[in-house]
C-alpha cells in the first residue's frame, strides 16, 4: 500500500494497555491504516527513532472557560500531546448568563477566587455578549487548537435563576424547576453534562460557599435526571470529602438518577495516607455495588501547591482562618501584626493542619517567591531555615516574612505523592477499573497549582 504519511521508527503506545513497541504508521488521506508494519511508499516520511508516539490525550478536568478568549491555543495543555479537554467542571461555567449585570460580575469574581484566574485579567479578556450556553459555544467556537466539551455549571444556573438568593437559600421547587428548564436548553444547545461543588473547599470572593454548595441533594438529584435526556452526556462532582457517607450516597445518587458516569475531583495518591486513599477508592465499588458509575479521577503526576497569603488557597481549609483571608489587604496585615490575633490563628491551625493537607510543622515549608531583591537568596530554602537565621518560631517567621513583602510571598508544602512508595501505588490505582488518569485543572490556579506544566 502507498501512504500520504509514513511515521517510521517509533516507540509505539496504541492506547490499549499492552506493552510499547517500535515500528512504524501509516496515513491515508487522514486516517491511520497501518500500525506496526507500514509496508510501501509514502509521500511523506518523518523520522520518529526516539520519540514516542501515540494517541492523543484527553484531560478530563480543566477550566479553560475562561482562558479560551485570550489563548485559543490552549495552551500548556496542547504541548503536552493532549488533544481533547473536558471543560466547565465543578459548576463553575460563563453561561448560562440571565443578562443581569450583577449576576455576571458575580460569576467572574467567584471564578477568579475559587480557580485562582486574577479578576483584572477576566474584566479585560471577556466581553459577554451572550446569554444562552448555546451563544457561548458560538462564541469560542473559531480557532481552537483541540477538542473541547463544555459541562453546564450548578452555580450559573443557580445564579441566573435565583440571582441573589443563590447564595445563602435553598431554591424553592419552582426554582428547581426552572433550573431543570434552563439546564435541558442548555444541554440541547451543546453542553454536553452537568457539573456541580459540595467541597468545603469552595468558597467565593465574598467568603460564603459557592451557590451549589447552598442546594439540596433533592435539587442536585434533579438536575442530575436532565442529563438522562441527552445521549452521550455525563456527570462531574466535587463530593464533600471530608464526609466520606455523604460522598459515596451523592456521587451513586447522582448517576443512577442521570443513568450516566459521574467523575469526581480528585483523587490524591500518596504514600502517608493509605487510609483516606482506600476511602475515596470506596466511592467507586460503592457506587458499582448500586448499580451506579462513579469514576475518582487521578493525576498522572504529583501535585505541588504553590500557598500565598493574597488568595488564601489551601490556607482557607484551616479552621477560622476563612474570614481572616477574605480581609481587604490592609486589614489583614495588621491580623498578621497582631499578637493576640496571630496566636488565635495559630491554635486553629493546630487543630485542623490534617484538614488542610498542609503539614503540621510550617518550618517544612519552602519559599518559592518573594517581592523584593533582599530576601530572593531566600528562595528554594526552608521556613525552618529562615526562622533559625532570624530566631523565631516558623510561624512568626512566616508571618513576619508575608508582611515585611506586602503578602508578594508564596510557600509550598512538600509535594504530594512524590515519594517511590507513592509512585508504586499510583500505578495500582491507575489500573483501578473505577479510576482515570486526568484532573489536570489547567486553566486554573496557575499561581497555586502544578500538575500540568510539567516539561
Amino acid at each position: 500500500m502507498d501512504y500520504d504519511l509514513k511515521v517510521v521508527g517509533a516507540v509505539i503506545v496504541d492506547g490499549s494497555g499492552a506493552p510499547r513497541f517500535t515500528g512504524d504508521i501509516g496515513v491515508k488521506e487522514g486516517r491511520i491504516v497501518a500500525v506496526g508494519k507500514a509496508e510501501g511508499n509514502a509521500r511523506e516520511i518523518i523520522d520518529a527513532k526516539g520519540a514516542v508516539v501515540s494517541p492523543g490525550f484527553i484531560d478530563c478536568h480543566t477550566h479553560y472557560d475562561a482562558q479560551v478568549f485570550w489563548d485559543p491555543l490552549i495552551t500548556p495543555s496542547v504541548y503536552h500531546g493532549v488533544t481533547t479537554v473536558l471543560s466547565g467542571n465543578c459548576g463553575f461555567t460563563l453561561a448560562p448568563l440571565s443578562g443581569r449585570k450583577a449576576d455576571t460580575d458575580y460569576l467572574l469574581a467567584m471564578l477568579a477566587q475559587v480557580e485562582g484566574m486574577p479578576l483584572k485579567s477576566l474584566e479585560t479578556a471577556i466581553e459577554p455578549s451572550w446569554n444562552s450556553f448555546g451563544e457561548y459555544l458560538d462564541r469560542i467556537d473559531d480557532g481552537l487548537s483541540v477538542n473541547m466539551a463544555f459541562l453546564v455549571g450548578h452555580s450559573a444556573l443557580r445564579r441566573h435563576v435565583m440571582g441573589d438568593r443563590a447564595v445563602g437559600h435553598e431554591a424553592t421547587a419552582e426554582e428547581i424547576e426552572e433550573m431543570a428548564a434552563l439546564l435541558r436548553k442548555s444541554l440541547s444547545e451543546g453542553g454536553c453534562g452537568f457539573s456541580t461543588t459540595k467541597s468545603y473547599s469552595h468558597s467565593d470572593h465574598n467568603g460564603d460557599p459557592v451557590p451549589s454548595r447552598w442546594a439540596t441533594k433533592e435539587e442536585i438529584l434533579a438536575l442530575s435526571s436532565v442529563v438522562s435526556e441527552f445521549p452521550g452526556t455525563w456527570l462531574e462532582l466535587l463530593p464533600p470529602l471530608h464526609d466520606p457517607q455523604q460522598s459515596y450516597e451523592l456521587s451513586t445518587a447522582m448517576s443512577l438518577a442521570g443513568q450516566r458516569a459521574v467523575n469526581w475531583n480528585v483523587l490524591i495518591v500518596t504514600s502517608q495516607s493509605p487510609e483516606r486513599l482506600a476511602s475515596q477508592l470506596r466511592m467507586g465499588s460503592y457506587a458499582a455495588e448500586r448499580g451506579a458509575r462513579v469514576y475518582g479521577l487521578v493525576q498522572a503526576v504529583p501535585m505541588k501547591n504553590m500557598i500565598n497569603f493574597r488568595t488564601g488557597i489551601q490556607l482557607e481549609l484551616l479552621d477560622g482562618w476563612n474570614d481572616f483571608l477574605h480581609l481587604p489587604h490592609d486589614w489583614k496585615l495588621a491580623v498578621m501584626r497582631d499578637p493576640a490575633s496571630r496566636r488565635k490563628l495559630e491554635k486553629a491551625k493546630d487543630a485542623s493542619f490534617q484538614r488542610s493537607g498542609l503539614p503540621e510543622d510550617f518550618g517544612l515549608l519552602l519559599i518559592e517567591h518573594v517581592g523584593s531583591e533582599h530576601n530572593s537568596h531566600w528562595i528554594g530554602k526552608s521556613i525552618a531555615d529562615y526562622s533559625r537565621a532570624v530566631g523565631k518560631g516558623p510561624f512568626d517567621a512566616l508571618f513576619d516574612l508575608g508582611i515585611e513583602e506586602d503578602l508578594q510571598l508564596s510557600f509550598s508544602p512538600p509535594a504530594m505523592g512524590a515519594d517511590d512508595e507513592a509512585w508504586k501505588i499510583r500505578g495500582e490505582v491507575w489500573q483501578d477499573e473505577h479510576c482515570l488518569i486526568g484532573a489536570s485543572d489547567a486553566g486554573a490556579h496557575l499561581d497555586a497549582i502544578n500538575t500540568f506544566a510539567v516539561a
